[in-house]
């Protein structure tokens, strides 16, 4: 790669360069913040357009890029990092006079990543600082969107309150650009003698954990201790990926139990079971403040409801739904336009029950309150199109076969579930493929 560098720097055709010596030639890509690797995307980002950059390493191989292109994007994309603090504790008032302090402490320039190893309760995330890397809207829960894109970069925001829990925020970096890049890639690849060596040092790691204790032997070995929440349901491993064997031995070993080296794509792992729980109902006090936005986003359906049950009864027989507004200028009269039972309906969206309501209407006629995805909506049909025979006389067939054969691939899957099901099945393929 350093040979190609400097072919590169020395004036080569970019182009021939990523054709002849990348193991993924790509060339014009265009890339939003956040896309790349942390250390590729941040040494894209702070060159100019003609440059190149490299090589530089990440797990996925040594990259050498030209940066074809920088202009602005159509998203803007903030760089955060959060220190997470749950409510779901009997104790509240504790935490939130927590968060209060930690966010004094980040205002007051203690160090931001430090105070999100020791404080934050985001799992992986604050061992690396509570960095979230970069993103744009719509990944993030409201609130905590709102809070990040409407602050400056550097500055400390919160404590803000999800469902999650409460955040302290640090907004790192904002970014509007997105650059076009030509892209050399030399992929590092384990040799057999690597994945050996791994293996071995692997079952030499639980031997020595089995005689003494699993995150000491770790520390003096120099290996990387995870912990991951496992759901037996799901058999994924959290940084791991699903690997059935390790879970099934996860559910049968003993708490504290260490397993045998099993291989993953990247390596090898070996568990400890650090804690079992027992499955069951969560208590209230865990569960009661995720709860919450449910209940009130019911209550306020059912007012809504009781609303338009109101405004109803205030129309005699032969009204317009339109004279609602005239009763009361709060209430909105809005048209949809033209729509199918099967498409999406104009200012409304997807939304079954209010397809259900207006298809049984006659024209003219004005539906009873009709609790929706969105709100309760009282529905006037103002007119239907009849049903063209023609077209469906001449799309039947097709229709049909199509029908039938959804039927046979849903009866042919709902089989083998159930088949599934009463199985008695034990598998044993770990003990053979490792």
């Amino acid at each position: 790669m350093e040979d190609v560098a400097s072919k590169a720097k020395n004036g080569a055709d970019f182009l021939n360069l990523v054709y002849t010596y990348s193991d993924r030639p790509d060339s014009g890509v265009v890339f939003h913040r956040g896309e790349l690797s942390p250390a590729l995307d941040n040494a894209v980002f702070a060159a100019s357009p003609g440059s190149v950059v490299g090589p530089v390493e990440d797990p996925e191989g040594l990259h050498l890029v030209k940066v074809l292109e920088v202009k602005k994007g159509t998203n803007e994309y903030v760089h955060a990092a959060h220190i997470l603090l749950p409510l779901q504790t009997p104790d509240s008032a504790a935490v939130k006079t927590l968060a209060a302090d930690v966010a004094r402490q980040a205002r007051g320039g203690k160090d931001f990543a430090a105070l999100a190893r020791e404080y934050s309760k985001d799992g992986s995330n604050a061992q690396s600082g509570g960095d979230l890397g970069w993103f744009t809207k719509g990944r993030m829960v409201p609130a905590f969107e709102k809070a990040v894109f409407g602050g400056k970069t550097g500055e400390i925001v919160g404590p803000v309150r999800t469902p999650f829990g409460l955040h302290i925020i640090r907004i790192l970096g904002r970014e509007d650009r997105d650059v076009k890049l030509a892209h050399v890639l030399m992929k590092i690849t384990s040799s057999s003698q690597s994945k050996n060596d791994i293996a071995d040092r692997a079952k030499d790691f639980a031997y020595n954990a089995r005689e003494s204790e699993f995150t000491k032997e770790a520390q003096q070995t120099g290996l990387d201790v995870r912990e991951a929440q496992v759901e037996e349901k799901t058999m994924v491993i959290p940084g791991v990926g699903v690997n059935e064997a390790a879970s099934r031995w996860a559910f049968s070993a003993k708490v504290g139990a260490v397993s045998e080296p099993y291989t993953i794509a990247n390596g090898s792992v070996v568990l400890c079971v650090a804690e079992s729980k027992d499955a069951g109902v969560r208590p209230f006090d865990e569960v009661k403040e995720s709860l919450k936005p449910l209940e009130l986003r019911k209550k306020k359906m059912e007012r809504a409801k009781e609303l338009a049950s109101e405004a109803r009864a205030k129309l005699a027989p032969g009204d317009s739904l339109t004279k609602l507004s005239a009763i009361d200028p709060r209430l909105a009269v809005q048209r949809t336009g033209s729509f199918t039972a099967a498409g999406t309906i104009p200012g409304v969206g997807r939304d079954p029950a209010f397809i259900g309501a207006a298809t049984g209407l006659s024209a003219g006629q004005i539906s009873p309150p009709v609790s929706g995805v969105r709100g309760a909506y009282l529905i006037q049909l103002l007119g239907r199109t009849a049903f063209d025979s023609s077209a469906f006389a001449a799309q039947k067939e097709v229709l049909r076969s199509r029908t039938m054969q959804e039927k046979r691939n849903r009866f042919l899957s709902e089989w083998v579930t159930r088949l599934k099901e009463k199985a008695d099945i034990e598998d044993k393929r770990d003990n053979f493929y490792r």
